[in-house]
């Protein structure tokens, strides 16, 4: 289907596909009339020019949206359990979920035939997001793309998704894990010279562990780079740069699996060593920041310590013990 605002009619114009008359007094469709009769609506909506803006995919079959629920079941900003359920280009939610998308459509011997029915429109609709204008060049690359462990500025937002975890290093470089809370807006103008990554990680404020929100700025560079070398990226990749012969497209044959989350490679044997230290460091935060009052709160440490001064006059301190409370 194709929406454009006629200033004549003072009114939406909806037609469906293979209509051929354009002109500003052709008559819409009543969608009403065929809404029950649709498993989704894909709509291309036109600018004044009767240029493409963008596109929208209405979600009307109950059936279709369970599948969906099995499929995606939380994403931040999305519910699939009210009446209208609606996505728009670029079908965020749905690229990150694309290789789980795509297992869905798979038919099973055992499948009814109403589960056959609903696989077949899951198909349909991933066929209409593949060819939508803004999707087109991701397409086109993302399998070598995810092969070869690189990716670029433009498509680089497919690869954080909400929930997920990142791997970065913005203190003093040691490595740290956050969860990816939410993402920039998918970068498809050229003169975007930044993306944004904003993650959640527990810090203590002094009397309570609490979530704090970190912001990691993607600063535009052209052609691709190794996935590891962002200032943060999905722990999948951790390591993976000379990885690039390993086929992730092949989960049953190759050294790599794909995880159910978003078609990523599972963690990397690189991350898979890192993990227990990084476990072990946390538990240990917890511990100090959670001891109670008393003698329980005092440790030893031995080695260098970054002070604030308090004493006018002395601007740097060396210490090699401390006792802190």
């Amino acid at each position: 289907m194709t929406s454009r605002w006629d200033d004549k009619a003072e009114k939406r114009i909806i037609k469906e596909q293979g209509e051929v008359d354009e002109t500003p007094t052709a008559r819409g469709i009543d969608t009403e009339t065929k809404k029950s009769e649709r498993a989704f609506t894909f709509t291309k909506v036109l600018n004044d020019d009767k240029k493409y803006s963008y596109s929208t995919i209405e979600i009307e079959d109950p059936n279709l949206k369970n599948l969906l629920k099995t499929t995606i079941r939380h994403y931040p900003g999305i519910t699939l359990d009210g009446d209208v359920v609606l996505f728009t280009s670029p079908y965020v939610p749905l690229v990150h979920n694309w290789t789980k998308l795509e297992a869905a459509c798979k038919p099973l011997e055992v499948d009814s035939t109403i589960t056959r029915g609903n696989k077949e429109d899951l198909t349909l609709l991933l066929n209409c997001v593949r060819g939508t204008q803004e999707l087109e060049s991701y397409f086109k690359i993302r399998d070598t793309h995810l092969k070869a462990f690189v990716t670029s500025f433009e498509h680089q937002w497919s690869l954080f998704c909400p929930g997920n975890l990142v791997y970065a290093t913005p203190f003093m470089n040691e490595p740290q894990v956050f969860k990816i809370q939410s993402i920039g807006e998918v970068p498809v103008k050229r003169d975007k010279q930044k993306w944004t990554v904003t993650c959640l990680s527990w810090d203590w404020n002094g009397t309570q562990l609490e979530p704090k929100s970190y912001k990691f700025k993607i600063e535009r560079y052209e052609n691709t780079r190794s996935i590891d070398s962002l200032i943060c990226y999905p722990i999948e990749f951790h390591g993976r740069s000379g990885d690039e012969n390993i086929d992730v497209s092949q989960p049953s044959t190759g050294e790599i699996k794909l995880t159910p989350n978003n078609g990523l490679p599972a963690e990397s044997p690189k991350f898979s060593a890192l993990r227990p230290d990084l476990v072990k460091r946390g538990r240990e935060f917890i511990k100090y920041c959670l001891s109670p009052p008393g003698k329980s709160s005092l440790f030893e440490y031995n080695g260098p310590v970054l002070m604030k001064p308090r004493i006018i006059g002395v601007s740097t301190m060396s210490v090699s013990k401390i006792k802190a409370n």
